[in-house]
């Protein structure tokens, strides 16, 4: 009697376990399986962004009309940062593409450049061969991504089964896929130009991209430390950090990055959850953070996400006065978007953004780069407008009906930082916000709600 009793508490036990251990491994596969869409979204945008910067390139080679061409410039910029943006979302931490970026970043200053010295001249010859140089540079990595793009569906690569970790050079070359992606780093450098000597923006979107916050020469000597870097992230993910265990990622392979500190947690208690921190060696704060674990069902409302993403700001000091900008809920996430305010007016370029779990509201991410790399922005925009409320209200089209207005600083078309008055204003039932510049009444911007 006691034996069969015996056999069905193990039976049960059994069963239970394999249960729990089924469940685990769907819920386990479901986010494999959102996370691999995620990536292959993030690489197909990728080479539509290169298709596009490529053909951008080459009809701004043969349009005669000036006016188009400044267009073009513009649309060239704006595709090379969107391709460092594609890059970023790819997890190839372990990659040095450093040329390849340097490339979109010459391309994108360089046609800055462009757009603001040729408003009413010709492209000169010197120019045009720059240009050129870069399309042929931009022809060659695009063609190499093709290459790639069919690899991975030849081979059945999967983007989710990499790790933002530092991979040994062993690793890549039993990767074909990485391997390959090392290899268009080599095409690129065979292929440089010199274009000599740019005119620099500070703070612009390159910087952001490629994690380069400004350093501080005065604070040189006090850069902070790897033990520090990980006491920093420790303290920031405050109780949570007892669940996980901390290393300092080497960053020698990334130049790019060369003031960066990146910290990994993970822990084996909590089916190898793992959280990637870059910390600023000079400014020894968090940049950015991002955790990756499965999914429960969503419950969190908008009302709750707001409240997670507020106590998270309170949590850990944030120094600046932060107004809560938007809340877009996707699929297991809820994208939390702050926008300091000083005097009365909203700095868009600086967002502070937040990811909160939508299944039990632990914040999953925290990118604090755009506020770090424009650093002290409201004392290099002049904050007084020249044009009144009333002036700039006669700028706007009268058949928008006004609901709101605000003062705001903003990117302008070509990069710059400009204050503006903001109106919100309904057209047949549809939402619009115009952007005045509030200083010479030009329209800079506007967009569809």
């Amino acid at each position: 009697m006691k034996r069969n009793t015996l056999i069905i508490i193990l039976v049960i036990a059994l069963a239970a376990v394999g249960y729990w251990g089924f469940r685990n491994n769907k819920i386990l596969a479901k986010w494999e399986l959102q996370a691999e869409n995620q990536y292959r979204n993030a690489f197909a945008e990728l080479n539509n962004n290169l298709n596009s910067l490529e053909s951008e390139l080459a009809t701004a080679l043969v349009t005669k009309s000036n006016e188009r061409r400044l267009v073009k410039f513009n649309n060239i910029w704006r595709d090379a940062f969107a391709v460092q943006e594609d890059l970023g979302e790819l997890p190839i931490a372990g990659i040095s593409l450093a040329k390849f970026k340097s490339l979109l970043a010459r391309i994108e200053r360089y046609t800055y450049q462009l757009s603001q010295d040729n408003i009413n001249e010709n492209l000169s010859a010197k120019d045009w061969d720059n240009l050129n140089k870069l399309h042929n540079q931009v022809q060659v990595v695009t063609k190499e991504m093709e290459d790639i793009h069919n690899k991975i569906e030849k081979e059945g690569f999967k983007w989710s089964e990499q790790r933002h970790i530092i991979l040994e050079e062993e690793d890549l070359k039993n990767n074909s896929i990485l391997s390959s992606l090392q290899e268009l780093e080599g095409r690129v450098d065979e292929i440089s130009i010199n274009i000599g000597k740019m005119k620099e923006k500070p703070f612009d979107k390159l910087n952001l991209q490629l994690g380069e916050v400004k350093e501080d020469k005065k604070n040189k000597k006090s850069r902070i430390k790897p033990k520090e870097a990980i006491n920093i992230a420790q303290e920031f993910l405050g109780d949570r950090s007892k669940e996980f265990d901390f290393e300092v990622a080497e960053d020698e392979i990334n130049p790019e990055a060369k003031n960066i500190i990146t910290v990994n947690a993970n822990s084996k208690k909590m089916n190898n959850n793992g959280i990637t921190f870059d910390i600023s060696k000079s400014l020894g704060e968090v940049v950015w953070f991002l955790e990756q674990r499965p999914f429960k069902d969503p419950e969190l409302e908008t009302k709750e996400i707001k409240k997670e993403a507020r106590n998270f700001i309170k949590r850990i000091d944030y120094k600046e006065n932060l107004e809560l900008e938007e809340v877009n809920p996707q699929k297991n996430i809820g994208l939390v978007t702050f926008i300091p305010k000083g005097k009365e007016v909203l700095f868009y370029p600086q967002p502070v953004r937040i990811k909160v779990a939508l299944d039990n509201g632990d914040i999953m991410g925290f990118n604090n780069l755009a506020f770090l790399a424009n650093k002290n922005l409201a004392q290099k925009v002049n904050l007084e407008p020249k044009l009144s409320l009333k002036e700039a209200k006669e700028k706007v089209n009268k058949r928008l009906e006004l609901i709101s207005n605000r003062l705001v600083v903003i990117n302008n078309d070509v990069n710059e930082k400009v204050l503006t008055y903001e109106f919100t204003g309904k057209f047949k039932k549809q939402k619009y916000k115009v952007y005045i510049n509030a200083n010479t009444g030009r329209e800079e911007q506007i967009i569809e709600v």
